[in-house]
């Protein structure tokens, strides 16, 4: 296809490019001899003036005086071109050619005696030998401005062919010396194109196959060089989306394979007798259970994202009160709170916090949150949580004394299944942080988070303050 594609392009150019020359070549051809053939009728035509004036003397009498045969011949071998002197009645009265028809039936003649000077191009048969040029004057006396008869001045054909002829040769062998050029040119242009679109194809068939590394190179700033460029880009895209599914899938993996080998090991356990007493069991089960539910809720979280990143998750959009969120987040999560001796409060505002958001969703951000601070807090910790307007806007932090953040994991805390403490297998899913970033920016708001090493941690998200029309629901 591309070498079919180099040989369009090339034999385009080319024959793009002999057009051009033929039609100027044909341009400069035709201005030449339009404009040659313009200065020898006004040449011509000055010429038969002069003559008429050199004639007049003798056509004042009838017939004319004598010496008027010996004049036109000389003034022919001078000129150059052949004279033929009429009367008024149309009679030659003297000539330098033989002219095969009577000279009133010569085209402008008629003009001629009625005072007009004419050109016109000649036709052979008028004449014994070829020409292209015919100039007529009349013949007037200067005093009575009276017409006694007219010139004829013809110029043969040789005389004026023979230099556009050498122009029109000049004119071809420009055209013939210029092929090599034009075919050179259109060579390198059409390899300028193809060449790049061929590294394309190759390219895209080591995508094909799995190779990502490979890249174009870039030479160029026009339309093929930002192409290539864009390539590369999309290349370089693909490969980071190869890894992170890569990544996505040992994750996923590994999450799953940790919850159902404990739960295996331990139903191992009980079934082949090795648990007796009552105690154990009891323990064993519910162990299996707690295992059960972090399978269930990462299965859930999964789904969640899923449907979060690929837009098929619709917000049911409606007034909510922050406050009342967050009170009932505090509610929930209080005895979980206890349970790690942590302190659980929450700085709210008297009057109600309004924003057009998905309760539900809204409700999951700030419990993922609150329950990341409780996990991951110390003993005798506090986790408090803010709400203030900032810009037209509500500022939701979440803030705790735990063990921070290093400033190399920050960027991080968002991706999926990222763990800032890699001993802790247990305890959550690794999808928190990943979720509640899609929800918050599916709401217009924005999400970040500060830290110090060994003081804890602050997770601030904004929401529009603004409340638009009721009844509104967009995708995830």
């Amino acid at each position: 296809m591309l070498r079919t594609l180099f040989r369009r392009l090339f034999f385009s150019y080319l024959l793009l490019t002999l057009a051009a020359l033929a039609v100027i070549g044909l341009l400069i051809y035709h201005l030449f001899h339009q404009y040659y053939v313009r200065i020898k009728e006004q040449e011509l035509l000055s010429k038969s003036h002069e003559v008429a004036s050199l004639v007049e003397p003798f056509l004042r009498s009838s017939p004319p005086a004598e010496g008027l045969n010996s004049l036109v011949d000389s003034l022919s071998a001078v000129l150059g071109a052949r004279i033929c002197v009429i009367d008024r009645q149309g009679r030659v009265v003297a000539s330098a050619c033989k002219i095969k028809v009577p000279p009133l039936k010569l085209p402008g003649t008629e003009e001629v005696l009625r005072g007009r000077s004419t050109t016109r191009h000649g036709h052979p048969y008028y004449f014994d030998e070829p020409v292209t040029l015919i100039a007529l004057a009349p013949v007037v006396i200067r005093r009575s401005d009276q017409i006694v008869g007219g010139v004829v001045v013809q110029m043969p054909l040789v005389g004026i062919t023979s230099t556009i002829d050498r122009v029109q040769q000049f004119i071809l062998y420009a055209a013939l010396a210029s092929i090599p050029v034009a075919a050179l040119l259109a060579f390198w242009l059409s390899s300028s194109i193809s060449r790049p679109l061929q590294e394309m194809r190759k390219l895209a068939a080591q995508i094909a196959e799995g190779d990502f590394h490979s890249r174009l190179e870039v030479s160029s700033v026009e339309e093929v060089g930002q192409l290539a460029r864009s390539f590369n880009a999309l290349t370089a895209a693909l490969e980071r989306n190869i890894q992170a599914q890569r990544q996505f899938v040992a994750d996923v993996s590994h999450e799953l394979r940790t919850p159902l080998t404990s739960m295996q090991g331990f139903l191992e356990a009980l079934l082949d007798g090795t648990v007796q007493d009552e105690e154990a069991t009891r323990r064993y089960l519910h162990i299996i259970l707690q295992e059960a539910q972090r399978l269930s809720r990462l299965i859930s979280d999964l789904l969640d994202l899923s449907r979060m990143e690929s837009g098929r998750y619709v917000l049911q959009k409606q007034p909510v009160d922050l406050n009342e969120i967050v009170q009932g987040v505090l509610w929930k999560l209080q005895p979980q709170a206890e349970a790690h001796e942590v302190s659980l409060t929450a700085q709210l505002p008297e009057e109600p916090l309004l924003v057009f958001a998905d309760p539900d969703r809204l409700e999951q951000v700030i419990t993922n949150l609150t329950d990341n601070a409780i996990r991951f807090n110390r003993p005798q910790g506090r986790v408090s949580i803010s709400l203030r307007e900032k810009d037209a806007f509500w500022e939701v932090q979440v803030t705790d004394t735990g063990q921070g953040i290093p400033p190399e994991e920050l960027p991080h805390v968002w991706e999926r299944f990222h763990k800032v403490d890699k001993s802790r297998s247990r305890g959550g899913t690794g999808l928190g942080l990943a979720i509640v970033k899609h929800i918050v920016e599916a709401h217009g708001g924005t999400v970040q988070v500060t830290s110090k090493v060994g003081e804890g941690s602050t997770f601030t998200f904004t929401l529009p303050a603004a409340v638009p029309s009721m009844g509104e629901s967009e995708g995830l």
